[in-house]
């Protein structure tokens, strides 16, 4: 296959099945979930549908246009009440949809307006909260469906960075998949103003409460930040964590593990290894492996001294970071789709086969998206 090389020697966003109609209760007939591959690109979706092959097909509606000022961030999916959410950097909304189980239709159900200028927005694995930062600021809100869409604010302590370092600025939010803890990275500047100053990447570490509150339960620098880093991925048992890096300033690239603390969500540092530039990151349902990209798809076995390097698939070129996810024995990676002279023609989308005992990929089809720039993926299960 062009473009794919296998050799031996790396937002994924797990959905949970649902169901149209009201979003709030309801008990979804029992019948066989018809699959999606969600993108996101400029101005909406693009729907595919996904076969018990893993393989894609274009689903019959195709590109979904949607009322958003910028490329929306997610999707997020509420798998209690049924909704599919993007928000709109650009606008500053919370988009919320259904989906129209015999149509493949994105259908608009509510949009409710976040109170935070030029912000990052995440919602929470179950759904009913969401978080967003600009700046130095960071807010949390629940997310009523009870009359419409709304976002009701949390009670939560002004989030903030320490200072002694020199000037913070906060990111976005990560969480680990259960839901119960929660980082938020930023940076700090030290030094004058002028040139050279150095900036240091810090997470900030949360456990969040029932009520959707983040209680602050420390914070580590974790090394220099240069404007491009990588997601920080869990393992779905929260063991562990895994954070990329690239070369910069004196810093190796490679993946850093963490050892999660069980009650806290605090992160030590455990072990770095060495390597290429691991621009996004990925681990299987089983924690047993860790993907890494985005050049090459590396795949690295997490074993109890640490991570051990197994296979690597060459990729076609990416423009920065590319999103993956992974459904059943399939992983889906997002690619460029380019000239021979370099110009972008759209997206290319490779399917890989993941074998969980030896942890090798086979890939087995490549779908190009002519004019479309994907930016994040995500898979959504909808049974009829």
């Amino acid at each position: 296959m062009r473009g794919l090389t296998v050799r031996t020697a790396l937002a994924a966003i797990p959905l949970a099945a649902m169901a149209c109609g009201s979003p709030e209760g309801g008990t979804a007939p029992s019948a066989v979930p018809r699959t999606y591959l969600l993108g996101t690109h400029d101005t909406g979706v693009r729907l595919f549908d996904l076969g018990q092959d893993g393989r894609l097909t274009a689903a019959s509606l195709g590109d979904v246009i949607l009322p958003v000022t910028q490329t929306p961030t997610g999707p997020f999916v509420d798998p209690e009440r049924r909704l599919v959410y993007l928000f709109d950097a650009g606008g500053g909304f919370l988009n919320a949809y259904r989906i129209d189980s015999s149509t493949g239709a994105l259908i608009l159900w509510g949009r409710a307006e976040v109170p935070l200028d030029k912000a990052r927005a995440v919602v929470d694995p179950s759904g009913r909260f969401l978080y967003a930062v600009s700046g130095l600021s960071a807010l949390g809100f629940r997310i009523d469906t009870q009359a419409g869409l709304a976002l009701l604010p949390l009670p939560m302590s002004p989030i903030t960075a320490p200072e002694e370092d020199g000037y913070p600025r906060l990111g976005s939010f990560e969480f680990s998949p259960s839901g119960r803890f929660v980082w938020l990275n930023g940076k700090q500047r030290t030094g004058p103003w002028g040139y050279p100053r150095t900036s240091r990447e810090l997470l900030l570490s949360f456990r969040v409460l029932d009520t959707g509150e983040l209680e602050p339960t420390g914070s580590r620098h974790v090394g220099v930040w240069d404007g491009d880093r990588s997601n920080l991925v869990t393992t779905p048992g929260e063991q562990f964590a895994f954070l990329g890096r690239r070369e910069s300033l004196g810093v190796d690239p490679g993946v850093t593990r963490y050892r999660v603390d069980p009650v806290s969500g605090t992160l030590t540092e455990e072990g770095n290894l060495r390597g290429t530039y691991c621009g996004f990151l990925h681990v299987t349902p089983s924690g047993r492996w860790l993907l890494a990209g985005p050049d090459q798809l590396q795949v690295f076995e997490n074993q109890a001294e640490g991570l051990v390097h197994r296979h690597t698939v060459d990729l076609p070129v990416a423009e920065g970071p590319r999103p993956l996810v992974q459904h059943g024995a399939y992983v889906y990676v997002n690619t460029s789709w380019r000239t021979s002279e370099g110009y972008t023609l759209g997206t290319r989308l490779a399917v890989l086969r993941f074998d969980e005992g030896s942890g090798a990929l086979a890939p087995i089809q490549e779908l190009q998206v002519p004019g479309v720039r994907l930016a994040s993926l995500a898979i959504a299960s909808l049974t009829p």
